[in-house]
């Protein structure tokens, strides 16, 4: 069996002046012809540091069979990939195809993406997914179809002992209307060209790059100016399949706000997000019939408090790291490395994350 060993809050950059010990299990390969090899024991704590340049190694460890761990220096890059009962690729960071990587015979490789299709192999010199086809066995993306699900956030059911019968009055307990935080001021679906539109009808509070107002530590720590509002425009940047981001999980449904969003279709958000959680712009003629709504709930407390209703019956998990919230690849993929198929598997780039394929043009309005 596989298993977490150690927790630790210790920095990444702190952990790689350090011996480790046991048999590495996964390695996560980045977009350098040097590897740098980082000994990381647990998943979580490592936000800061996900979207690095540095190519990192990640690994877990597999529980020894008798007391003693021997503690080494890493000495053989190729060895210890050779050794890996598993070999992560991270495609926002890889240089192209991995045709030049060591492999033991019969060895799992999977590849990992958490941006949308328009996103990914961003350093690569070979963008072509075919050329990718026949490497990996596993995927490990967002998307629930993955062969090692890593979606940004999840919605669970209560227990009944735990039901909550009274909720508070969020209409009451926030004084500010409509807000948006962001840093990347494009985007293939024409969102802030939408939000441009839309604030001709509807005041809105901009934060971030993109905006006039400022939060410090935008991504590394939380924004707690954002805690007070009742709307969070959660615009991705992209409108591909399942692609739900911190933007609905973090600074909307965790900070009590609901969600305005637009991205992936409205049925990817009813199976991903709490029931009747959600606003989609895609309900709405264009942004001034969006705007119409929103004053309309800004207008009667009794309507706007019904988008809360579901927190009497479920909570949502925050799993992408961003925010210094938790975040479980690894783990999940130790769970994997328990229970999936591990014979004759095969995950191709090619089709299932062709932009082609899953993702949207933007939906013309009026």
């Amino acid at each position: 069996m596989y298993v977490m060993l150690r927790k630790t809050k210790e920095s990444v950059f702190g952990l790689l002046r350090r011996p480790y010990s046991g048999k590495h299990l996964v390695a996560l390969i980045g977009a350098a012809a040097l590897l740098i090899w980082l000994v990381f024991l647990v998943a979580g704590d490592y936000p800061t540091f996900r979207y690095r340049s540095e190519p990192n190694l990640l690994y877990l460890e597999k529980a020894p069979d008798d007391a003693e761990n021997e503690t080494r220096e890493i000495d053989d890059l190729d060895g210890d990939i050779m050794a890996a009962d598993i070999v992560l690729f991270h495609m926002h960071l890889i240089p192209g195809p991995p045709v030049d990587v060591p492999r033991t015979p019969g060895q799992l490789w999977a590849w990992l993406a958490d941006e949308s299709p328009y996103h990914v192999m961003m350093v690569s010199s070979d963008r072509n997914l075919s050329h990718f086809n026949g490497f990996f066995n596993w995927s490990m993306t967002y998307r629930m179809d993955s062969s090692v699900p890593t979606p940004y956030g999840r919605t669970v059911p209560l227990p009944k002992d735990e039901y909550i019968y009274t909720i508070d009055d969020y209409y009451k307990l926030k004084q500010k209307n409509i807000s948006l935080m962001g840093s990347n001021c494009g985007g293939s679906n024409e969102r802030y060209t939408y939000l441009t539109e839309l604030q001709k009808h509807i005041e809105i509070d901009v934060y971030g790059g993109c905006g006039p107002l400022k939060c410090e530590g935008h991504f590394y720590t939380n924004c707690d100016k954002l805690d007070d509002y009742k709307f969070y425009l959660a615009f991705e940047n992209s409108n591909c399949d399942d692609y739900v981001t911190e933007k609905v999980w973090w600074n909307a449904l965790n900070k009590s706000a609901v969600p305005v969003v637009m991205g992936a279709p409205k049925h990817n958000y009813q199976k991903l997000l709490p029931p009747n959680s959600f606003i989609h712009v895609d309900d709405f003629k264009g942004p001034e019939h969006l705007a119409q709504h929103l004053q309309y709930l800004l207008d009667h407390p009794a309507e706007y408090q019904k988008y809360h209703y579901w927190r009497r019956r479920y909570r949502v998990l925050n799993e992408h790291g961003f925010f210094q919230s938790p975040v479980y690849h690894m783990c999940r993929l130790c769970e994997a490395l328990n229970y999936n198929n591990k014979t004759d598997q095969r995950a191709d780039l090619e089709h299932f994350f062709d932009s082609n394929e899953h993702c949207y043009a933007v939906k013309k309005r009026d």
